[in-house]
């Protein structure tokens, strides 16, 4: 997959001159953020990189060197990218993406006190969406990989079957909004292949997880959404390049901030 996405960029990006893939800025965040009483608390680390926009890559906690992020800035981006699955590479990876400005089959703008919650309207509103478009079942069976308790209530309340795994020590094995979260290393093969669609989070790239778990939903005919924080700028690249169906992405600034957020929509086809 990184191999991929590294080539079409790098053909993408040949003409420009190397002062329009200049790095701009690399920031490390740490990151302790509850939305709402419900939801666990994400402990996270954040790599985020510039270089015309701004690529993201969410990472386990204390999981970034910020030499890594140093030795970025003032180089040519074309120059510092691998095929390497790490939240940094991923990051400058996504910058380069959203750099070339994809166009979103459609955009929303959040901003308030309950952008937890528009979000995962939004996100709801695409699998509801499905449903009327026959590509799921009207009541689907549905797994979300990287667990986030205010999507999985939204689907809940519509009457949706809801499983989800994890790879957090703090949430395996316990409730999350009325849904037990399984061990992700041990049962997102299986209850992908048993889902009729997955809700991935973006996070899955940068722990290298995310081609195996497309493999299996391939193999197994389920529908595949993507949310993308982590990675936001391959929203386009994910279904033209590896037939997703519809990614869901937040470029940073992201809806854990008092700020307007953007979420864009690209469905596979369009």
């Amino acid at each position: 997959m990184l191999k991929t996405l590294t080539d079409w960029i790098l053909s993408a990006t040949a003409d420009l001159p190397a002062e329009d893939m200049r790095i701009e800025g690399a920031w490390l965040l740490h990151l302790n953020y509850q939305p709402f009483a419900k939801e666990r608390l994400f402990q996270y680390d954040v790599a985020l990189v510039q270089v015309q926009a701004t690529g993201a890559a969410y990472s386990a906690y204390e999981g970034i060197h910020k030499s890594e992020l140093n030795s970025l800035v003032g180089k040519d981006a074309r120059e510092m990218i691998t095929e390497e699955y790490s939240p940094v590479n991923i990051a400058l990876l996504d910058a380069m993406f959203a750099s070339l400005s994809p166009e979103a089959d459609e955009e929303f703008l959040i901003s308030g006190k309950n952008k937890a919650g528009q979000r995962a309207d939004i996100i709801c509103d695409e699998v509801q969406n499905m449903c009327r478009k026959k590509l799921i079942p009207e009541r689907p069976k549905v797994v979300n990989v990287g667990a986030v308790g205010c999507i999985i209530e939204k689907l809940k309340n519509k009457n949706m079957l809801v499983t989800a795994t994890d790879l957090d020590e703090n949430i395996i094995n316990k409730e999350l909004c009325g849904v037990n979260i399984a061990d992700g290393a041990l049962h997102t093969d299986e209850l992908v292949a048993e889902a009729d669609l997955a809700i991935i989070t973006g996070m899955t790239i940068s722990n290298g997880s995310l081609p195996e778990i497309i493999k299996t939903a391939k193999e197994n005919n389920t529908k595949i959404m993507i949310v993308a924080e982590t990675g936001a700028g391959f929203g386009r690249a994910y279904c033209d390049l590896f037939d997703i169906d519809i990614v869901v992405s937040e470029p940073y600034p992201f809806y854990i901030f008092n700020c307007y957020s953007q979420i864009l929509i690209y469905r596979k086809g369009n």
